[in-house]
């Protein structure tokens, strides 16, 4: 899948924080034009997109990390999983309190910076805000050793290798530095 980080912004910055999903009263993307012209579907099941016009939807991915999480996140490289989530009334009401919006300010930044800001309003009047500049991978924003094996042992999983292989090649890639080749990593791949 090709990496949209402004969309994986989004979907990390609506994750709940201390809130149920029915408290939401909506919830506002603002994106560099580009990044908003891309992700901006509400309706990614219509039309010739197939599945893959629910992981480039804005307003889908959002729904799904505000109604499961993080752990929607993952689900969304599971095809299953995303019929499932599809089928969901609550998934489709919730896509219908996103609203995108080409932020022509971010736009100054990109290339550089890939900024998103995503404000969550609450029906009891509060908001939660969160700006993001940088890709969570990106050398300004980078991941940490347990970030990255857990997206290896996703990856992994979707590859069909089994956990024991993932974990040999992570032990291997920690003594990398210490071996006088990578035979055994390379076997291991």
């Amino acid at each position: 899948m090709p990496r949209t980080p402004h969309s994986i912004r989004i979907k990390s910055a609506t994750a709940p924080r201390g809130f149920a999903p029915e408290a939401v009263e909506s919830i506002t993307a603002r994106i560099f034009k580009t990044g908003a012209d891309y992700v901006n579907d509400p309706v990614p099941w219509e039309g010739d997109k197939g599945l893959q016009g629910t992981r480039f939807s804005a307003q889908f991915n959002c729904a799904v990390v505000l109604l499961h999480g993080r752990a929607g996140l993952a689900d969304l490289f599971e095809d299953d999983k995303v019929r499932a989530y599809l089928a969901a009334p609550e998934v489709r009401r919730a896509m219908r309190l996103v609203q995108v919006v080409a932020d022509a300010d971010l736009d100054k930044s990109f290339p550089d910076q890939w900024s998103s800001c995503v404000e969550v309003r609450l029906k009891d009047g509060r908001s939660h805000q969160q700006r993001v500049d940088y890709p969570l991978g990106e050398p300004e924003y980078p991941m940490s050793p347990a970030q990255l094996e857990e997206k290896f042992r996703r990856l992994t999983r979707l590859a069909g290798w089994q956990d024991d292989r993932a974990s040999r090649v992570i032990a291997l890639v920690a003594r990398l530095a210490s071996q006088d080749d990578v035979r055994r990593l390379v076997a291991a791949l």
